[in-house]
């Protein structure tokens, strides 16, 4: 495996985030957009779990050990992708006007 010449900076604190995702935004517009892009990314990655357990009691020994420890990162995974929907839902809440009562 080939080593990176400089290291990775992690955006935003320890959080990673995707290309032009601006947590600091002003905008309800950019939220919105986060908030689809991580809805469809979640639930996309929801569908590949769940898949992949159901597929794991059919396969050998050796298989199943090797996809267990795949699941734990994919399912770490998933939870931080969760994490930066809620986020943004909140965000979104924050930065849309409120109705005027």
């Amino acid at each position: 495996m080939q080593e990176l010449e400089e290291p990775i900076e992690p955006a935003w604190g320890s959080v990673r985030l995707l290309d032009g995702e601006d947590p600091h935004t002003a905008f309800a517009e950019d939220a919105r957009h986060w908030v689809r892009v991580y809805e469809q990314l979640f639930h996309f990655r929801s569908e590949v779990l769940t898949r992949t357990r159901a597929r794991l009691g059919t396969m050998l020994p050796a298989a199943q050990h090797e996809l267990k420890a795949e699941l734990a990162i994919m399912l770490r995974e998933s939870e931080r992708l969760y994490e930066r929907l809620q986020y943004w839902q909140v965000r979104l809440k924050r930065l849309s006007p409120s109705p005027e009562a």
